[in-house]
């Protein structure tokens, strides 16, 4: 498909995703430089970005990250100076934080704006039980019934948001989280890199290797550590399992390679490419509890033809019947299962099947997306 003439997206990006490292920073970024091949993209989002390499789209970080962003007025003038110089067609929202600059914008320069979604939010934090979620659940349907069109990581949340908010179906999409590949690595890589994580992290070769990453000292993720280290660690130790759980990602709480130097742990911290992890590692787990969307390192792993064990809701939003044998979902807090599920996983042979690849492809993604945002023109 080629470029769509005409069609000028501003992206409004309210925290650092660049230099993309964690998974919700290559949501974003990834997405944009996807979309970016097929529309005229513009990123106006906070100061700390920095643009490492060379992009399909211009980085404007000029948005300040401070405490009433989301309704400062200082922060709007500056939002809408720069939609009178570059002029777009279109607003793309990230997060629904900035919609009432949407609104707002729309009413001045009558330009329709966009949400990207990436979670329920007041779901996400009543889950996670913070304060204030019945507020940002009126909120965020506000912002989501007055846009031109809402995309949402799941058909889940999209219904979610379809009978709490009222929305028009035709009003909504779903814009998955992607992956580069077009097919999963071949089992040479997944040998090679097996043999290097062994000997750079002194793994002795007859241990499966158990892999989950993520920002640590986020709620879901800190407490799926625990899960990991009360429960199902110790399940595997009980059955005679060899194994050792590697960690990639950043802000490990403090002591935690002290309280559980029983088992056998490697922290890589945050590494700069996870494919010799995702590829090398026998068994990718899951064990998440709480939280919301789609989990883009279950994308990436199956992607990656790794085998992944994940609770029900660690799994929301990926669609199983396209996995294959790669996905096995297990009950919330069936310990029990989840180890089951790992030590028979070492034997599985399977490979992601090619419909999980062309269905989380960025450029697909990409291509659908610009289609739905050029069909607002002059509404």
């Amino acid at each position: 498909m080629e470029r769509l003439n005409g069609c000028r997206l501003l992206s409004l990006v309210w925290y650092k995703v660049l230099p993309a490292q964690m998974g919700g920073q290559k949501g974003i970024a990834f997405f944009n430089e996807a979309l970016a091949q097929y529309v005229h993209l513009e990123c106006l989002c906070a100061r700390t970005n920095i643009a490492a390499e060379e992009l399909h789209y211009t980085v404007l970080p000029k948005l300040p990250k401070t405490k009433f962003q989301f309704i400062n007025p200082f922060v709007f003038k500056k939002i809408f100076s720069v939609i009178r110089r570059v002029k777009p067609t279109h607003l793309l929202i990230e997060h629904p934080y900035y919609g009432l600059a949407g609104i707002l914008a729309r009413r001045k320069f009558g330009i329709p704006f966009i949400i990207h979604e990436h979670n329920i939010e007041w779901l996400r934090f009543k889950t996670m039980k913070r304060p204030g979620w019945r507020l940002l659940k009126w909120y965020e349907g506000l912002v989501l019934r007055r846009a031109n069109l809402v995309l949402f990581k799941s058909e889940t949340d999209r219904q979610l948001a379809l009978t709490h908010h009222h929305l028009h179906p035709e009003k909504t999409g779903i814009v998955p989280y992607g992956t580069w590949l077009k097919e999963v690595p071949p089992e040479e890589e997944k040998r090679k890199n097996r043999e290097w994580l062994c000997r750079t992290y002194h793994i002795p070769e007859n241990h499966t290797l158990l892999l989950f990453n993520g920002t640590f000292d986020y709620l879901p993720n800190k407490q799926a550590l625990n899960h990991i280290t009360q429960y199902i660690l110790p399940l595997l130790q009980e059955k005679g399992v060899r194994f050792t759980l590697v960690l990639c990602g950043k802000n490990l709480l403090p002591g935690f390679s002290e309280q559980n130097r029983q088992y056998a742990i490697v922290y890589a911290g945050l590494v700069p490419d996870t494919r010799p992890y995702y590829t090398g590692c026998d068994v990718f787990i899951n064990p998440v509890l709480t939280g919301g969307g789609v989990k883009t390192k279950l994308v990436e792993a199956i992607a990656h033809n790794l085998t992944t064990i994940s609770t029900q809701t660690g799994a929301a939003g990926i669609p199983v019947t396209q996995c294959g044998e790669k996905l096995i979902v297990c009950a919330d807090n069936d310990w029990e299962a989840f180890v089951s599920a790992i030590i028979r996983a070492k034997k599985n042979l399977a490979y992601t099947p090619p419909v999980f690849c062309q269905t989380f492809n960025w450029q697909r993604i990409a291509q659908e997306t610009a289609v739905k945002i050029n069909r607002l023109v002059g509404k």
